[in-house]
């Protein structure tokens, strides 16, 4: 009897191991299968409201007044709720922020056509202008387009991305706009094949980079291009103005057209009346600097007014030429790296003592 009662106790545990066994090999099939039954009603609630041809905007706004989506009446101002694709963590989310062309450009894992339908977004963000979603190889892009440079900050909570815009100001103590002049079929000044858009651009980066190791997480840094393109001087004005820079910077290099013993350092600034700033001091102080390292002959401040982007400005605005390409001597230490990274030093300089000479 005690055997038999043994042997009904052992093929019950062994029942009962198989079952669970079973249960976890198939628990994570009935989770997924939960997951399609839910988005399959999201997809036909969709149908229902006839919202697929709504825009990335209306769409957002839709959800926004939906009262089952708002989930007890909670609002997002200036913030964005992004669901993040099932099986998807907020953390694997890639933001990049482009502030000359006003977006930001989210990359899910995950998102397929139509994600956007399956997971509504809600946020009310007045500054936002446009949303646009692709799809392909198994993840989605999100670009949110708004009505002037934006920054942000993220907050990953698991299933949602929390994206909060803010302006420039509300992330920094102090912004700077450095702009690489010319660029793709401006190639500015051309001496010995050497392309003066090219040395803009390599003096640019050291800048922008010297400012961020000298400066931190106080100082925003912005660039007009940061490769061989050619923003309209429209738009490089506007990134300026828009995210109201403390300073803007535009980057170029001379080239004298008969004199080929023309030498040094220029800067050119805004010498209209009823500004702010003391433009002509805030000049000197970068010429000083700049050629207080390069070792260059400091050929002074100089009203640039009739410059497309010192006349548009409405921000503190200079313009650095940094040498005469037309002076041999002068474009063999242009195009060296150590000489770039010399002025990044004299631009860095000229900012510290301007803030605290000019308080800007």
């Amino acid at each position: 009897m005690e055997d038999k009662i043994v042997r009904i106790c052992t093929l019950v545990t062994f029942g009962l191991l198989i079952f669970v066994c079973t249960s976890f090999f198939y628990l994570p099939s009935l989770h997924t299968y939960e997951e399609s039954v839910r988005q399959e009603y999201l997809r036909e609630a969709a149908a229902r409201e006839n919202i697929t041809e709504l825009s990335g905007l209306e769409l957002l706004q839709y959800n926004n007044t939906v009262s089952e989506i708002r989930e007890e009446e909670v609002f997002f101002d200036e913030q964005l709720r992004i669901a993040m694709p099932f099986g998807h963590d907020a953390s694997e989310a890639l933001i990049v922020n482009d502030p000359i062309h006003k977006t930001i450009e989210l990359t899910l894992p995950g998102a397929e056509e139509n994600y956007m339908y399956r997971y509504p977004m809600l946020g009310t963000p007045e500054s936002i202008l446009d949303l646009t979603y692709e799809s392909a190889n198994d993840r989605g892009t999100l670009d949110i387009t708004t009505d002037k440079p934006m920054e942000y900050r993220r907050r990953d909570g698991g299933e949602y991305l929390y994206l909060d815009l803010i302006t420039p100001h509300e992330k920094y103590d102090y912004v700077i706009v450095v702009d690489a002049g010319h660029g793709g079929t401006s190639s500015g000044a051309v001496r010995e094949e050497v392309l003066e858009k090219d040395l803009n651009l390599a003096f640019s980066e050291k800048a922008i980079l010297a400012l961020k190791n000298r400066f931190g997480d106080r100082l925003g840094v912005y660039y007009t291009r940061n490769g061989d393109e050619n923003p309209s001087f429209e738009e490089r004005v506007a990134l300026a103005n828009e995210s109201e820079a403390d300073l803007f910077l535009s980057i170029h290099n001379n080239a004298a057209k008969r004199n080929d013993k023309a030498s040094g350092t220029t800067v050119l600034y805004k010498s209209a009346a009823g500004l702010d700033y003391d433009a002509k001091a805030l000049a000197e102080i970068f010429s000083e600097e700049l050629t207080a390292v390069l070792g260059s002959e400091n050929r002074g401040a100089t009203a640039g007014d009739e410059i497309y982007v010192i006349h548009h400005s409405d921000v503190p605005v200079l313009l650095l030429e940094i040498g005469f390409m037309s002076n041999h001597n002068d474009l063999q230490k242009l195009q060296k790296e150590e000489y770039q990274d010399l002025a990044a030093e004299g631009i860095c300089n000229a900012v510290a003592r301007a803030a605290a000479d000019l308080e800007l």
